[in-house]
């Protein structure tokens, strides 16, 4: 199952898809805008969507009648035989005009059902009734405009935890890439998975506090060592202890051996096997629980957006190191990332807890 992050990165994909040359819309060169648009100020999105199956069942009558801005409803049927996340779009009578494409339904519904995002307006952008086609043509030609919304997640401290995911590479680019990621993972046993990671890492054990990563960051990095090492509860083991081949099949152990202190760690488990490989990792567990991201980026110091710095770096990174923090969210945190002035988060104390994700290529 999806994470809301996922989800809502699935919608703009589609947003920006329905805007490409490559994406085939019989409508597209007869309506001349764009398909997609997104205003990040109202967090308001619109998509220009075609109606498909307008042929069927006597849809093409009822198109007859509509005209430009004429309200429709668009409606979830879950019970649908032949998709269940289909969104079926009805006239102001309640009478239907066809439906969604798949791939619109698909990625709009769940984050329907998850109350994460509403439909405030749905109107007649484009249409053509089938009187007004060729001779050849079966069906009417509807494209309907939405207004869409993501509602503000509202998270309770207590059941939920704030993380820092802070990756770069100083060597030929100067990048950085900040993630703040608002998790539904309770403080409390987000404390006890970074702990589980940090013993499957044999970290809590390794004498050597040096760190070989990012610049201006190694002071913090063996200060978050030597924190974790002196947090640690009188009387309980952390050492590794279990062998295992990846971090889930790990958990699984440490959970079922320690269940008084780790069972309640079950439910992070992965329920698909194909996860369970060397490359799940504690960023993969991290943004299955995702509630929501947002994304800083930085090229030679300079603060730039995400086009941008895709423009300039590309894939083609020297070595690129990653650094996990872990934040009570009811704390504000130590940096204003809305001071444009900020030319780079490096050298910032920050850190509370601490999970490496890697030391470099």
């Amino acid at each position: 199952m999806k994470s809301v992050v996922e989800l809502k990165n699935d919608l703009f994909r589609l947003g920006n898809d329905l805007n490409s040359d490559w994406y085939y819309l019989e409508t597209k060169d007869k309506i001349g805008k764009k398909f997609y648009s997104y205003d990040s100020s109202t967090n308001t999105m619109i998509l220009l969507v075609e109606v498909q199956g307008t042929q069927y069942e006597g849809r093409n009558t009822r198109i007859e009648d509509l005209l430009i801005n004429d309200k429709v409803t668009i409606k979830r049927e879950p019970n649908n035989e032949y998709n269940s996340l289909n969104l079926a779009v009805e006239n102001k009578d309640n009478k239907s005009l066809g439906n969604l494409s798949a791939d619109i339904c698909d990625v709009l519904s769940p984050l329907i059902d998850k109350d994460i995002i509403i439909i405030d307006d749905a109107s007649v952008e484009f249409v053509e009734p089938l009187s007004k086609r060729s001779a050849k043509c079966k069906k009417s030609l509807l494209t309907i405009k939405l207004i869409l919304h993501f509602k503000e997640q509202i998270i309770n401290s207590e059941h939920s935890s704030l993380i820092c995911l802070l990756g770069g590479d100083q060597t030929r680019t100067w990048a950085q890439e900040l993630s703040i990621i608002k998790c539904s993972i309770p403080l409390n046993e987000a404390k006890l998975l970074f702990e589980i990671y940090n013993r499957y890492c044999d970290e809590y054990n390794n004498d050597s506090l040096n760190y070989f990563g990012l610049d201006n960051l190694a002071d913090e990095v063996i200060y978050a060592r030597q924190k974790m090492k002196n947090e640690k509860i009188t009387g309980l083991s952390y050492d590794r202890l279990y062998d295992a081949d990846n971090l889930i099949d790990y958990m699984k152990i440490i959970i079922d051996k320690e269940a008084e202190r780790y069972g309640q760690l079950k439910n992070y488990i992965p329920c698909d096997e194909e996860v369970y490989d060397d490359y799940y990792s504690l960023k993969d567990l991290i943004y299955a629980n995702a509630i929501d991201e947002n994304k800083y980026y930085w090229f030679d110091q300079c603060r730039v957006d995400k086009d941008e710095y895709e423009y300039h770096t590309g894939c083609e990174f020297n070595h690129w190191y990653e650094i996990v923090e872990l934040y009570d969210p009811s704390q504000e945190l130590p940096f204003d990332l809305s001071d444009e002035d900020i030319v780079s988060i490096f050298g910032f104390k920050k850190f509370e807890s601490f999970g490496d994700l890697s030391y470099g290529c």
